[in-house]
């Protein structure tokens, strides 16, 4: 139960996050694909190299989607956890400061 009216700029950074970080990994999903789908055969130097590097992109891809992907949730995260816990510090009463002096004593005393 998030308050739609605060945070707007977190909650912007956090839907960027999860929309920017889903593209990379259907990116990623993709690249993997074409990598794994090619109908080349042969077992070149230039096509071994490129499938590599194809590979590790591809990962790259997926692992920073991943990575932006979890971010905009933790983000979304501790704005709900903010929601939920700030009615149990505004409705508390608020109790009255005791002056505690040197040794416990409730009076401070005097030199």
């Amino acid at each position: 139960m998030s308050n739609a009216r605060t945070y707007y700029a977190l909650r912007t950074i956090a839907a960027i996050h999860i929309v920017v970080g889903g593209i990379l990994v259907g990116i990623g999903c993709l690249a993997l694909y074409a990598v794994f789908s090619g109908s080349d055969a042969s077992i070149s130097g230039v096509g071994v190299l490129a499938g590599f590097v194809g590979i590790m992109v591809a990962v790259a891809f997926g692992l920073v989607g991943l990575g932006m992907l979890g971010f905009g949730q933790l983000i979304h995260l501790f704005i709900d956890i903010e929601s939920n816990t700030r009615p149990l510090f505004t409705n508390q009463v608020q109790a009255q400061p005791v002056q505690i002096g040197p040794l416990g004593a409730s009076q401070p005393i005097k030199f």
